[in-house]
């Protein structure tokens, strides 16, 4: 047996231990987090209570979540600290504050310092409510947001893995989502509605990299929720005819029953001369997870990937105790994609050789919070084809469709 398999055992039985102990008649909590697990049901009936979120989002709901800034009646602040760990950087300790002022304005400010490379790093923002209007004024919110910053900013953020790559870096060194260092400043303009979304910026920023130097971008995303469970996200930057990155995705769902099946899909073009920090990268969770971060990288992408899911509880399925807010849902996946160089008109096809893939099985967990659409994912995937990497046993956190930028 694999190191990778022992790892998965030993993740596997870690967390029944927890939920045998959380099932404890000793524990008080135990009744009351297990009623929440069907508060879905009872504020939203059946229809709902397919894919449990554990009732939490009903309960933030419930007992008044965050107003947005317009709903403010006065200056409030919040406090943040954080840790994290990443090969570059080694460990690293910040902390995070924002000041919500009335009418609808905020400053935010962060700090950071990484203990291996003995280097700061620090956000600072200022952000207006220019428009605000709809049911409670939340439906729309048009935003300008200034910024200015130095971090540390991953190679293809559109498949970073931050809870893999954490634990990989710490106890093994095999970390690969690489990063870069960039400081500079921009100008944004965001709208929010009840179905989608723009945003149009300006940054100017010198990046430390694999090609080091200044840059001045125009930036623009686009995001759409369309009926019968469609979504779209499209965006990309430009900073001169030989330095510019698009990338557009969709996600699609088909619901019947207990069954969801999920469908994504994304497309990417960026410069062909253009720095390897504008590139794409195939490797880690969301992005063929039979293969390790970054093995496969191209200034053109394809990618496509469903999941099916079922309802049922699989831990109640199988008469092992647990608390009733964790809930593990089975799901069967398969994706393939291809990372290629090209001359930066994007081909009709990638060459053959290209094409990399993976299939496998995942237990999926909504714990209804940061947001609803957050799942945790427990797969185990097995390589299709020669080329398709190894056997490989993965923990993320992201969003239910995760190629698809949230709205």
């Amino acid at each position: 047996m694999t190191a990778r398999r022992y790892g998965a055992a030993a993740a596997l039985a870690l967390l029944l231990a927890v939920s045998a102990r959380a099932q404890s008649p000793a524990d008080p909590l135990a009744p009351f987090l297990r009623g929440l697990s069907d508060s879905t049901d009872a504020c939203f009936g059946r229809e709902a209570v397919a894919f449990d979120t554990t009732g939490v989002d009903s309960l933030i709901r419930a007992g008044g979540a965050s107003p947005g800034m317009e709903g403010r009646k006065g200056p409030s602040m919040d406090f943040a600290p954080g840790a994290s760990f990443h090969r570059a950087t080694g460990i690293s300790l910040s902390v995070g504050a924002r000041l919500q002022l009335s009418r609808g304005s905020a400053l935010a400010a962060s700090g950071g310092y990484g203990f291996a490379d003995r280097r700061g790093r620090y956000r600072l923002a200022v952000e207006r409510v220019l428009w605000a209007g709809g049911p409670g004024d939340q439906a729309h919110r048009l935003r300008l947001i200034a910024d200015y910053a130095r971090e540390t900013r991953f190679f293809a953020p559109e498949h970073v893995s931050r809870l893999e790559s954490v634990p990989a870096a710490l106890f093994t060194g095999a970390d690969r989502q690489s990063v870069y260092e960039s400081r500079g400043g921009g100008l944004r303009l965001r709208w929010d509605g009840e179905s989608g979304g723009a945003t149009l910026g300006w940054r100017s920023a010198r990046d430390q990299a694999a090609r080091a130097g200044g840059t001045r971008q125009l930036l623009a995303q686009v995001r759409r929720r369309l009926p019968f469970g469609t979504r779209l996200a499209a965006g990309g930057v430009f900073s001169n005819p030989d330095r510019w990155r698009g990338l557009l995705s969709a996600a699609h769902r088909l619901a019947r029953g207990p069954l969801a099946l999920d469908l994504q899909g994304e497309a990417g073009l960026a410069a062909h001369n253009g720095p390897a920090q504008d590139g794409f990268q195939l490797g880690g969770p969301l992005a063929v997870p039979s293969l390790g971060f970054g093995e496969e990288t191209g200034n053109q992408l394809l990618l496509a990937k469903g999941e099916l899911l079922h309802a049922v509880d699989v831990l109640h399925l199988l008469h092992l105790p647990h608390p009733g807010y964790l809930l593990f849902h089975p799901a069967l996946f398969a994706q393939g994609a291809a990372a290629w160089a090209g001359d930066g008109s994007f081909d009709r096809a990638p060459p053959g050789h290209a094409w990399r893939g993976s299939a496998g099985f995942s237990l999926v967990h909504l714990p209804g919070i940061p947001s609803e659409e957050t799942c945790l994912r427990l797969q185990l995937a097995w390589p299709l084809g020669r080329a398709g990497g190894a056997t490989r046993f993965s923990i993320s956190i992201s969003p239910w469709h995760d190629l698809v930028p949230e709205l």
